[in-house]
């Protein structure tokens, strides 16, 4: 699906783990032969069709023609930000998705300049995000998503206006190719000095522009060539989730987080029915038990301090180590079964190794600690669900247990 055609309501309510691909090209110099606008219009191909194959499975954002093109800037026509600002840039195109929740993006990319500052924004992007355990942020560029190699290309790389590039402008835009490209002669895409990099400019390379071969290209080229890498456009959500959870689908993983939910409110109802039924039954137990109100009040006293004490551990836990010390259903095992202790406090005068005091004194003040856990425990495993939307109602559901289990 494609952003540009969406309403910002459709936007909200997508699933957060649809991977958003952000485009980014180039207008520059090509040659001769190619129009300044020939990476911008081979990505936009690449994209419409890669788009086709998965039109619920990724969001589309609009291309990116402004891109790090200062080696080709002694060439009119071509434009160019400078590399921190296209740095900056990157990042900010990012920016608005990872504020709404998206957790998947992938910056496909259409120009060989771009792929240093890609791949350093991404870098700085997943330093200062580095808590954030389920992000994926990638950077690739379309012709490195496929191998084309079937025979019939001589180069062995896309090069600049080459037999590559040329093949496919001749594809999508022939009317575009302003010299027939036969009466070309092949630029060598050697640098020199390997294996050590040079940093250059592109008319130390090239009198013309073009780097490569573009005489060898043929419109049959072109369109092997668009095919082979639309096909190739691998998005992160597949690969992501095939590797946190091989073999479940999304109807499945969805269906289970429900379940999950659904697990966590009865869960929470019942324990919660414990404080009612405590308030009820607590003449009884002094009576029982044979304590006295300050007996009484010193066990809510302790009950209190283990909820705050535990409040504070398990929040900084939770913060701290992200999904990976959730333990949300050790937690509520642990409540459930302090819970269930506290009804086994023997009453006053029968054998006990433990007086009924201390007994109950010790089953509140743990309860009261790992029930302090649930709300950040389950709020963090709740976050796990796919949009906003479904955190809101998933959220909402959990907190009316409390309300539940207290009527």
């Amino acid at each position: 699906m494609f952003l540009a055609d969406m309403t910002w309501p459709k936007v909200r309510d997508l699933d957060r783990g649809l991977p958003v691909v952000i485009p980014i090209a180039a207008v520059e110099q090509h040659g001769h032969h190619l129009p300044v606008a020939t990476d911008s219009m081979l990505l936009g191909e690449v994209v419409r069709r890669a788009e086709k194959q998965f039109p619920e499975g990724a969001l589309f954002a609009p291309l990116q023609w402004l891109g790090n093109s200062m080696h080709h800037i002694d060439f009119p026509g071509s434009m160019s930000a400078s590399p921190r600002v296209y740095l900056d840039l990157l990042q900010d195109m990012a920016e608005p998705f990872l504020r709404h929740g998206f957790r998947r993006i992938l910056y496909l990319n259409g120009h060989g300049g771009n792929v240093i500052p890609a791949k350093q924004a991404i870098f700085e992007m997943r330093q200062r995000l580095r808590d954030q355990d389920d992000l994926v942020l990638l950077f690739a560029s379309y012709w490195n998503l496929a191998d084309p190699q079937d025979g019939t290309l001589t180069q062995p790389e896309i090069g600049h206006a080459g037999e590559w590039e040329t093949s496919m402008m001749l594809r999508i835009a022939p009317h575009l190719v302003a010299k027939n490209p036969k009466t070309l002669e092949s630029v060598s895409p050697a640098l020199g000095f390997e294996p050590a990099y040079r940093g250059w400019t592109t008319r130390e390379r090239s009198e013309t522009g073009h780097i490569g071969s573009p005489e060898l290209a043929t419109e049959e080229k072109g369109e092997h060539l668009l095919t082979a890498f639309s096909a190739g456009v691998v998005l992160p959500r597949a690969h992501a989730q095939r590797q946190q959870d091989p073999g479940v689908n999304d109807g499945e993983r969805s269906s289970r987080k429900w379940w999950i939910c659904g697990l966590l409110l009865l869960a929470s109802a019942v324990n919660y029915m414990d404080r009612m039924t405590l308030a009820s039954v607590s003449r009884r137990l002094i009576e029982e038990l044979h304590l006295s109100n300050t007996d009484y009040g010193a066990i809510e006293q302790y009950f209190g301090y283990a909820f705050a004490v535990g409040s504070i551990l398990f929040g900084l836990l939770v913060v701290d180590q992200g999904k990976r010390a959730c333990g949300c259903p050790l937690v509520l095992a642990l409540w459930s079964l302090m819970g269930l202790l506290t009804g086994l406090v023997p009453a006053a005068g029968t054998a006990s190794w433990l007086a009924p005091l201390t007994a109950l004194m010790l089953c509140r003040t743990l309860l009261g600690f790992f029930e302090s856990g649930h709300w950040p425990c389950a709020s963090k495993r709740l976050s796990n669900c796919s949009s906003r939307r479904t955190v809101r109602s998933a959220t909402a559901s959990c907190r009316a247990a409390p309300r539940s289990g207290r009527s």
